[in-house]
């Protein structure tokens, strides 16, 4: 899916859509963001489907992502730019690299 633009027609309904402060701009948070922990759970999904390659690229990719910035392991990224942006040192950001890691280096498993 496409982020929104200015000029778009349901710009002035995501401006709107914020608590503090406005932080959804073209490829960040939730107009086309990437997230690391949505990312590691995909990547878990495709182990689920016995896809270990695709899996192994998703991590690859977040591990990319997380060392822009010595592994702080950022809310988000831009996925324009790859520019990590948002809170640093999320807990959630870093349990998905290491779900996603374990699961493809180990036995582990996550009982469903």
């Amino acid at each position: 899916m496409a982020p929104i633009f200015e000029n778009d027609e349901h710009w002035n309904l995501l401006k709107d859509n914020c608590k503090y402060e406005f932080r959804n701009y073209p490829y960040e948070f939730h107009n086309g963001g990437s997230w690391p922990m949505v990312n590691g759970f995909f990547g878990l999904a495709l182990l689920f489907k016995s896809e270990q390659t695709k899996a192994k690229a998703i991590l690859d990719r977040i591990n990319e992502a997380n060392s822009l910035n010595d592994f702080s392991f950022f809310e988000n990224f831009n996925s324009n730019t790859s520019m990590p942006n948002g809170v640093s040192f999320c807990a959630w950001s870093a349990a998905a690299a290491i779900l996603l890691q374990q699961s493809l280096c180990t036995n582990f498993k996550i009982l469903l």
